[in-house]
This record gives structure tokens, sequence and C-alpha cells, in this order.
């Protein structure tokens, strides 16, 4: 198993279903950078005969009808909105063409930037180029009908992501022995009187990761610790150390709300080339939302705290907005804009309202 993901096997029951997650885990492996919270663009999807699944990397352009309803209301945001918006639609046909025509199909990546649709196919090779020509007809047509040209279609042969791929038998071992622990640990961290959000085991690492909500009393804390002792000591696993993080419910709540607003603001500003914004990262360590504006402006330029304002106040107008109100409520915020060698130009925040 890559060691990135052995790092990171955690288990999230009250998140994905075992149908979902075990497609997600055929697909798609996400490797996300934690240090602040930065946006994606691509989009894929992983198909099946019975369903789509959409997976979308963190700031992929994915809106509810709710958040598609408010952002027709802003002139920058709204026609950003609807290039986005179009793209969606388009790879939602083109998923929905592949199901028609290929029983067969796994995957589609659409990258609109690049002009490349990327279909993974379950199959040999024989079968690939048989199938090959009509799924790139077929594609072509929906893509000329909504007036995408000049779009170069892949079709390659889908391979599952597989757990025992190169293993050695040492590294078999020990995936059987951490299976083992993580099973003998779900009657107890899962049950309805503890707040458990997740847990992992790495033998490699010798520990175990268990985030529980702040919510848990510190005499519940000690009984998940000394039943997690006891599981280890039964398969001779002693040395394994736990290490609980606490989790701040309501800053997560914090986050979660502002997921889509995030992602708005970050793919807006990126493909507004007249602002000069680069990346847009984001951070909940305290009560509120930081956000990270980073840009291409010159320390030298003279009109680099005009751009800095005019980035704030595109920022302010969606964030201010009446119709945003039930993503960002009340919470507190702070915009820091800076130049492209990491010098903030210019900070504006909101206070809670009274």
């Amino acid at each position: 198993m890559d060691e990135e993901l052995k790092k990171a096997k955690l288990k999230y029951e009250d998140q994905y279903s075992d149908k979902i997650s075990g497609k997600i885990k055929d697909g798609v492996i996400t490797k996300v950078n934690n240090d602040h919270h930065r946006r994606s663009k691509r989009v894929y999807y992983t198909l099946s005969i019975a369903m789509i699944v959409l997976i979308l990397f963190i700031g992929s352009a994915f809106f509810s009808p709710s958040m598609a309803g408010v952002l027709a209301k802003f002139p920058y945001l709204s026609s950003f909105f609807l290039e986005e918006k179009s793209d969606m639609e388009v790879t939602k046909e083109l998923g929905e063409t592949l199901l028609n025509i290929e029983p067969n199909v796994r995957g589609l990546d659409s990258d609109y930037e690049d002009k490349q649709i990327t279909v993974s196919i379950k199959g040999d090779e024989e079968y690939i180029q048989k199938v090959k020509s009509d799924i790139v007809h077929d594609l072509k047509e929906v893509l000329t009908h909504h007036n995408y040209n000049g779009f170069d279609i892949r079709v390659e042969r889908f391979i599952p992501y597989d757990d025992n791929y190169s293993r050695s038998e040492d590294e078999k071992r020990i995936n059987k022995e951490e299976e083992q622990i993580l099973k003998e640990l779900e009657p107890l961290l899962l049950e309805d009187k503890y707040d458990v959000l997740s847990y992992g085991v790495d033998i490699g690492l010798k520990r175990v990761v268990i985030d529980i909500a702040n919510s848990e009393s510190k005499d519940d804390i000690k009984e998940i610790k000394a039943y997690i002792k006891d599981v280890l000591a039964k398969n001779n696993h002693e040395e394994l150390v736990i290490e609980e993080t606490i989790i701040d419910m309501e800053k997560r709540d914090l986050a979660d709300r502002w997921t889509d607003v995030i992602s708005i603001i970050s793919d807006g500003l990126e493909k507004k080339s007249d602002l000069n914004v680069t990346e847009v990262a984001y951070s909940n360590n305290t009560s509120s939302i930081t956000l990270y504006i980073k840009t291409t402006i010159n320390s030298a330029d003279p009109e680099k705290k005009d751009e800095a304002k005019e980035i704030v106040s595109t920022i302010e107008e969606f964030i201010e907005s009446e119709q945003a109100a039930p993503y960002v409520q009340e919470d507190p915020y702070k915009l820091i804009v800076e130049d492209k060698d990491g010098v903030v130009l210019l900070e504006s925040s909101r206070k809670n309202s009274q």
C-alpha cells in the first residue's frame, strides 16, 4: 500500500455509505494538502451502469440548486457561475451518453481548461480498441452540440486501485493485523454513547489516531482510550501510542457552511485575470474564517493598494449580500490580500454582528 495512503487510513462511516466509498476506492485516490485548504479545479466521475458517482476535488465547480439561485443575482459571480454550470451540464450529458452506449465505462475525466476528455473502460486492450471509435464519435456529438470545439477525447483501460498491488508479505501481514484491530474497536467506537468522528491504525508509525468531538466528557475519553489499550494488548501491539484529537464541532460546522462560498470566491477570482489572483486558501483555526488571497501584484506597483481594494470589494460584495446570508450567517471573517512575494497588501475583516 502507498505509504501516504497508509498513513491516512481513517474510517468515516458517518460520511459515506459502503456502496459509495467502494466506488471511490475503485476509481479515485484523492490527496489533500491540509496546510491551508487549497482549491483544485478538475472534475472526475466514476461510473457504473446503475449510477454516476460524482467525485469532486476540494474546490471543483459543484453548486447546489439553492446556491445557483444565489449566484444568479451577482454581476461577475453570475457570469462565472453560468460558465461553470455549463461545464457541469456538459459533463453530466457526457456521462449519461457513455452509460447509454457502453456498459463497461468506469470513469470520466473532463478537463475544460486543457480541452481534454478521458474515458476509462473496463476490459482488455482489444476490447478498448473495438469500442473506442463509437465512444469518440458520440462524445464529440455532445460537445459539438454545446459548441465545445477542439477537444481531445482519449479512451483508456480502467485499472482499479488494488490494495494488494506490489505489497510484500510483511506489508500484507501488517495490513491484516491493522484490519483486525479496527474490527475489534468498532463495537465501542461506533456506538451512540460516544461521539467518535474517525479513527485509524498505523502499525508502521506505531500509533492509533482518533478524532473525538469536543462534546465528549473527560471520563468518556478515558473509557475510549482504556478500551483501545485492551484491544491493542489482546493483539500484541501494546507499543502503539494513542493520539487523540479533540475536534471543535462549532469550527467544523463553520467550515461546512462556508464550503460553497469559498469555492465560488476561489474559482471566480482565479479566472478573473484582471484581478491577478493566483490562489485562495482558507483557515478556521479560530472561531472565524480567514481567506488568504495570493496575487501576482508587484510590490513596486504604485496601484497595488487599489488593486487589493478591488479584490476585497469583489469578495465582500458577495459575502455581505442578503442572498448569501444563509451560508455565511453572521460569522466573523478576515480577508488578507498578499502580493507576489507574500507581503500583506490589505486586510479587511468583519466582527460578530450585534
